[in-house]
């Protein structure tokens, strides 16, 4: 991977400048690796009240991809700051300009509005509601290689999205803890409503079809056990990795949405309410370990 110095400015080919934030340091067993993120790329005369044009960015992501997929491996995320991309539509192009090959939001967790052909809102969920840092997909078999994120319209106060670099989190998780998720492995239970409940997401929503044939040959070719139950709802079981390794770099990465789907994450009052209502495999989202044993609340904050 690229290491190029930090807290220069880099103009390339004059149309954009590059600007790293300062160092930072992980170790990685016996070597050190630096990983910088995000890095974020500016106009060359960057001016918040006068965004580049579109064409601007678009001529300048045809010169420099490999740059920035070279950049994006090494720091884990990149930024695009000042430029004019005004819609989904818009986005969309600029996305596809990056090579990408946009997927479908099929058996997503989370509820999402289809804004355009391949572009979707983030969620659904009131303003009030936080969601914990994520691997998005990955209690699926197959996941997107990268994530596009675009404001439109900037909150009054709020809004952010969290990001973290995978290597990190994996490091900081204590020996015995990460030996238990590595070695177990993770089962992701999801309870879809039939469309007649409010409490999360229906299997009509999640796949995108009313049709049942359809839902059965999506779970076949995703590798997703499924049952459907007698009030109309579907039970999907996803048996998954806790850890992966990058298909590129080969750096082993925490790849998981075990405290997003664990009932700790929730306020006590609320988690009582949903241990009272629900058993552990009806709940709309629920974890355990790949063995069948429990995962302890403690392990989250190791």
């Amino acid at each position: 991977m690229l290491h190029t110095p930090c807290g220069s400015q880099i103009v390339v080919e004059r149309v954009a400048a590059i600007e790293e934030p300062a160092q930072e340091t992980l170790m990685t067993g016996p070597e050190q690796s630096t990983h910088l993120l995000p890095l974020r790329y500016i106009p060359e005369d960057f001016d918040p009240d006068a965004p580049a044009s579109l064409p601007v960015l678009q001529e300048w992501i045809d010169s420099n991809r490999s740059r920035v997929e070279s950049d994006l491996l090494r720091c884990g995320g990149v930024l695009f700051r000042g430029f004019q991309v005004l819609s989904a539509e818009a986005f969309q192009t600029i996305v596809e300009r990056l090579g990408a090959n946009l997927l479908n939001y099929i058996v997503g967790n989370s509820p999402r509005t289809k804004v355009s052909d391949k572009v979707y809102t983030s969620t659904e969920y009131p303003a009030t509601e936080s969601i914990p840092l994520h691997n998005e997909l990955s209690y699926l078999h197959q996941w997107p290689s990268k994530l596009f994120f675009f404001c439109l319209v900037a909150p009054a106060k709020g809004g952010e999205t969290p990001i973290a670099d995978s290597r990190r989190i994996l490091a900081a998780l204590d020996p015995p803890t990460r030996h238990k998720f590595e070695n177990k492995g993770l089962q992701y239970i999801q309870n879809l409503h039939g469309g007649n409940q409010r409490l999360g997401k229906s299997w009509q929503a999640a796949f995108e079809s009313e049709d049942k044939s359809v839902v059965e040959q999506v779970c076949a070719a995703k590798q997703v056990d499924f049952e459907w139950k007698a009030d109309g709802g579907l039970r999907l079981v996803h048996n998954r990795q806790a850890v992966a390794v990058h298909p590129i770099t080969k750096e082993a990465v925490w790849f998981s949405q075990a405290d997003l789907w664990h009932p700790s994450r929730f306020p006590p009052p609320t988690r009582r309410v949903l241990m009272a209502t629900f058993r552990a495999d009806d709940m709309p989202n629920y974890v355990r370990y790949g063995d069948g044993s429990e995962i302890d609340a403690e392990d989250f904050a190791a």
